[in-house]
């Protein structure tokens, strides 16, 4: 997805307005983007999880052990059952033309400038 600069600087403020009004959901969103990102898990993968779609098959993990699988799934749940997600789902919502690996990046940090254009990320 070819998102522009305006959008992902839209987005970050965003994000930083949740990390400022909802500061436990904004932590446990990093906990689970880090998670993913040390597991070498797509951003996708867990956008999708967040979001219901059940988890693309051809995003699923191939190489990480069920098991492992399995407690990134439980980890995901708690995040996702957190009382204030609908903030973060609608901006996944709003922002999908952004894609979820770029959000998720934003949200670990990542600043607008480093991922606008056609960079490939899952």
């Amino acid at each position: 997805m070819l998102a522009s600069l305006p959008e992902l600087k839209q987005l970050e403020g965003n994000l930083q307005r949740m990390k400022i009004e909802h500061f436990d959901l904004y932590d446990n969103l990093c906990h689970i983007a880090s998670l993913t990102r040390q597991l070498h898990i797509q951003y996708s993968y867990l956008g999708s999880l967040f979001m219901k779609e059940g988890g693309d098959a051809k995003q699923c993990p191939k190489f990480v052990r069920r098991s492992v699988l399995s407690l990134y799934q439980n980890e995901v749940k708690k995040v996702a059952s957190h009382p204030d997600i609908h903030h973060f789902k609608t901006l996944l919502v709003t922002f999908r033309d952004v894609g979820y690996p770029k959000t998720f990046l934003l949200l670990l940090g990542a600043k607008p400038e480093s991922i606008s254009g056609t960079t490939f990320i899952k």
